[in-house]
């Protein structure tokens, strides 16, 4: 297993010294020098083990970037494990509303139930906390 990319669906032989590589990189750890470049790749199919060359002159990704036996898809974009990034995503929430209530889960009915009596006792008693349904009427006072 590759530790440059783990997404690599293909071994490159490495002419230079006749040894199977994930990636450059791991033949530029284990060897003393650069790998011989060369205007065919020879291939081997990690999920079929099928060997294949691929010329780099000629190469078309859409057409050639499958495996000619099993049809893998070797030609993938690289995930590079050092450039993996997290997304974070910050929420602002209105007021009255608490974490466990901005997110809608429909599977849950329980949830959706409570939710539904909090956002509506909310709309009764409106942003103050006042309730807009049992306040003095203006004649009463």
């Amino acid at each position: 297993m590759c530790k440059h990319i783990p997404n690599v669906q293909t071994q490159c032989y490495a002419k230079c010294c006749r040894k199977w590589y994930d990636c450059a990189e791991c033949h530029a750890e284990e060897q003393d020098h650069d790998i011989q470049k060369d205007q065919d790749l020879i291939l081997i199919c990690k999920k079929c083990k099928k060997v294949f060359k691929v010329n780099i002159r000629d190469f078309d990704p859409e057409a050639d970037g499958f495996c000619p036996r099993c049809d893998n898809h070797w030609f993938v974009e690289a995930e590079n494990p050092n450039d993996r990034k997290q997304m974070t995503v910050e929420v602002e929430l209105a007021k009255g509303i608490d974490e466990i209530d901005a997110i809608v889960d429909e599977r849950d009915d329980k949830k959706m139930n409570r939710r539904q009596r909090l956002l509506e006792e909310r709309i009764y008693k409106g942003d103050d906390g006042i309730d807009i349904w049992n306040m003095p009427d203006s004649d009463d006072e």
